[in-house]
C-alpha cells in the first residue's frame, strides 16, 4: 500500500524543466488580426425545364377492386299444383304408361315449284294483255261460235282482219297446250323425262302439227279450186283452238297445284270437254264444207281419221319414243 501511495505522489509532481526549455524556444507571435475566409457555397443551377404532368395517372393499387361479376339473383323453385292432372294421368284415352311406340317416317322431298307458277303467270299475263287490247275481238271469239251461219260470216271477216290478236292467241293455244299435255304425262308417269323438256318438246309438236295443216288445207283448196271451202274449215278449226287455249289455263293450275283427287278430277272434265269441243269443230265444218261440197258424213269422217287423226297420233308416238330413248 506504501509502495503504490509513493508511486502516484511521484508522478503528480509537475516537470518544470521541460516547460522553461519549451518556452525559451517559442516564436513571436504575430499580433495581427486574424482574416477568416468565409466559404463559397455554390449557388444551385435552377431547371428552366417545367415539368410535364404525366399523362398517365397511376392508379392507386392499394384500393380493393370491386367484383365484376354481379350476384344474380337465385330465384326459388315455385312448385306447380298437378293434383288437378293426377284423376286423367291413368285414363284409357291417355296411355301415359304403356309401352312406346316409335315410328320411322320415310323421307318427303319437296318439289319447289316456283318456276312453273310464273310460267303459268306469263301465260295469264297474254291472256289479259289479249282481252285489254283487243276486247272487241275476244267478245267476237265467243259469239262466233253460237252465232248463226248468215252472221256468222260477217264475224268471221272481222276476227280474220285481226291478225295480231289471232296470232297471239294462236301462240297461247300452243303454249297452253303444250303446257297441259307435259303436266299429265308427268303425273302418270308415261315419259321418264325432265319436265321442261316434256314442254318444249310438246309445244314444238302442236307448233309443227298445226302449221303443216294450215299449209296442207291451203294446197289443198288452190288444187281443187275448193277455196272458200278450206278457208271456212281453216278458220273453225283454228277458233276451236283459241277457245281451247283459254280453257286450259285454269285446268293446268289445279293439276299443277291441287291435291291428287282435284288434279284428277280436273283432268277428267278436261278430257270430256275436249272430246265435246272437237266434236263440235267437226260437227261444224261438216255443215260448212257440205254448204260448198257435195260430200257424205262417212267420206268427211274418212278425212279425220286419215288426214287428222292418225298423223297426229303416229308423231306423238314417235316423239314420246325419241324422249324415252
Amino acid at each position: 500500500m506504501l509502495s503504490f501511495l509513493q508511486s502516484n505522489l511521484l508522478l503528480a509532481q509537475t516537470d518544470t524543466t521541460t516547460s522553461d526549455s519549451l518556452s525559451l524556444h517559442k516564436k513571436p507571435v504575430n499580433d495581427s488580426p486574424i482574416i477568416k475566409k468565409t466559404p463559397i457555397v455554390p449557388k444551385p443551377i435552377l431547371d428552366t425545364v417545367p415539368l410535364m404532368n404525366d399523362s398517365i395517372p397511376l392508379n392507386d393499387t392499394t384500393t380493393e377492386h370491386k367484383d365484376s361479376l354481379q350476384q344474380v339473383a337465385v330465384t326459388p323453385l315455385i312448385k306447380k299444383d298437378t293434383s288437378t292432372f293426377a284423376a286423367i294421368m291413368h285414363h284409357k284415352y291417355f296411355p301415359i304408361n304403356n309401352n312406346r311406340i316409335f315410328m320411322i317416317s320415310p323421307w318427303q322431298s319437296i318439289e319447289n315449284k316456283d318456276t312453273l307458277f310464273y310460267s303459268l303467270l306469263l301465260l295469264v299475263g297474254i291472256l289479259a294483255i289479249i282481252k285489254l287490247s283487243f276486247s272487241k275481238y275476244f267478245s267476237n271469239l265467243f259469239k262466233q261460235i253460237f252465232q248463226l251461219s248468215n252472221k256468222q260470216r260477217q264475224t268471221q271477216e272481222q276476227i280474220v282482219q285481226d291478225n295480231l290478236p289471232s296470232l297471239l292467241m294462236n301462240i297461247l293455244f300452243v303454249l297452253s297446250g303444250g303446257m297441259f299435255i307435259a303436266l299429265v304425262v308427268e303425273r302418270y308417269r308415261l315419259v321418264q323425262a325432265n319436265f321442261w323438256l316434256l314442254l318444249l318438246y310438246s309445244s314444238v309438236l302442236l307448233l309443227i302439227v298445226y302449221f303443216i295443216k294450215y299449209l296442207f288445207l291451203l294446197f289443198s283448196g288452190w288444187i281443187f279450186n275448193m277455196s272458200n271451202a278450206t278457208n271456212t274449215y281453216t278458220f273453225i278449226v283454228f277458233l276451236i283452238n283459241k277457245i281451247v287455249g283459254i280453257l286450259f289455263i285454269p285446268i293446268i293450275f289445279i293439276i299443277a297445284f291441287a291435291s291428287n283427287t282435284i288434279a284428277e278430277i280436273g283432268i277428267t272434265i278436261t278430257t270430256f270437254l275436249l272430246a265435246f269441243l272437237f266434236m263440235y269443230r267437226y260437227w261444224l265444218s261438216y255443215k260448212a264444207v257440205r254448204n260448198n261440197i257435195k260430200v257424205s258424213a262417212l267420206h268427211f269422217f274418212l278425212y279425220l281419221c286419215a288426214v287428222e287423226i292418225l298423223p297426229l297420233a303416229i308423231l306423238y308416238k314417235a316423239v314420246f319414243n325419241i324422249i324415252q330413248g
